[in-house]
């Protein structure tokens, strides 16, 4: 409903004698100072050509060998980022705000990319990248603080989960890979726990963008054909400790919703749940992003964010398609064991319909 159809509706309602004259004014003026929201497409066209715009800027400077150095780059890099963000500040328009993300993202890779070929810190490849990474959680940071937009701060969170994973399999310690799904899941259930009191503080436009890239991060890492690690990282890596880790987060949302909803810790609805996760767990150990779906999509239902749920579904599908890929059995093993899942499924439903009639549970 646009301006002039609230204006038309206070007007009937005035009439009707639903507002006084005071309250009709002060509501007008308070329309009038609104600005209008653009269409959704309008947004999407003005985002698509801020971005072909900024790729044709980024041919010009290859192609006229502007960026043809680290050294080239890393300034770039270095003008670029705090540019973005002046011309964020002070954009008025959709086209603006896209064409300043888009050079802030540049900017960013092209000093990321300066630092790993540079060899003013380190000569050797690893510490580069690490040095690299580090930068990148740095800015990361600092921009999701000082650039208030939710899509950059969006991608700010994806950076610097990944810059994590980067490190870790730089320094390969692989039980570090699997305490990064413990540290975001507990990040996001701290998040979703106290989510009325952060949304009282003076930062809390920031709360969505990084709970949205906090989650789809932890997704990400836990794809079997994520290549981002070496193959030791994935051969040494015990998954069962990142299902545990996610398993307990899991447990710890759980007990948040049961007790707004007003069961007990040790009420008959609470144990059941409580134990019923534990078994889905102990299931699960070698399979993390199953346990990791469940508590996206928990998270999405106990929000009522639809956009949660949906990418909690979509992991789910998308997680146990790739598991399934991967699985180094024969092809009559993986059929059995798509059969026994089934049944399994089949026999939970079943449960979980009897217990939610059953009164007494």
């Amino acid at each position: 409903m646009g301006q002039d159809e609230l204006n038309d509706a206070l007007i009937t309602i005035q009439k009707e004698g639903g507002l006084n004259e005071k309250w009709l004014e002060n509501c007008v003026a308070a329309l009038k100072q609104q600005p209008e929201n653009t269409p959704w497409y309008i947004k999407a066209m003005l985002g698509i050509s801020a971005w072909l715009t900024m790729i044709f800027i980024i041919l010009f400077l290859v192609s006229s060998q502007l960026v043809r150095s680290a050294s080239a780059a890393l300034i770039f890099g270095i003008i670029m980022i705090p540019l973005a963000c002046l011309m964020y500040k002070k954009s008025a328009h959709q086209f603006q705000k896209q064409f300043s993300l888009a050079i802030s993202l540049t900017g960013q890779t092209l000093f990321y990319i300066a630092i790993t070929s540079i060899n003013f810190f380190s000569e050797n490849t690893n510490t580069k990248i690490t040095i690299s990474a580090t930068f990148a959680i740095i800015i990361s940071i600092i921009l999701i603080k000082i650039y208030e937009d939710k899509i950059h701060r969006f991608i700010s969170t994806i950076i610097i989960i990944g810059a994590m994973t980067v490190i870790v399999s730089r320094l390969n310690i692989p039980v570090l890979f699997n305490v990064l799904p413990l540290f975001i899941g507990i990040l996001v259930v701290s998040f979703s726990s106290y989510e009325q009191r952060l949304l009282q503080l003076s930062n809390s436009d920031m709360l969505r963008p990084l709970q949205y890239g906090l989650l789809f991060s932890l997704m990400f890492i836990l794809l079997p054909a994520t290549s981002l690690f070496t193959k030791e990282i994935l051969q040494n890596s015990h998954f069962f400790l990142s299902t545990i880790g996610i398993g307990l987060s899991l447990l710890y949302l759980e007990y948040t919703i049961v007790k707004k909803i007003g069961y007990t810790l040790f009420s008959n609805v609470s144990l059941f749940i409580y134990s019923s996760t534990i078994i889905f767990i102990m299931s699960t150990l070698q399979a993390p992003g199953i346990t990791a779906s469940f508590l996206v999509i928990l998270l999405g239902f106990s929000s009522g964010d639809k956009i949660i749920q949906g990418t909690g579904i979509s992991f789910l599908v998308w997680y146990t398609s790739n598991y399934y890929y991967f699985m180094n059995i024969s092809l009559l093993d993986k059929s059995l064991s798509l059969i026994t899942t089934g049944i399994i499924l089949l026999i939970i439903r079943y449960i979980i319909r009897f217990c939610t009639r059953n009164k007494n549970v």
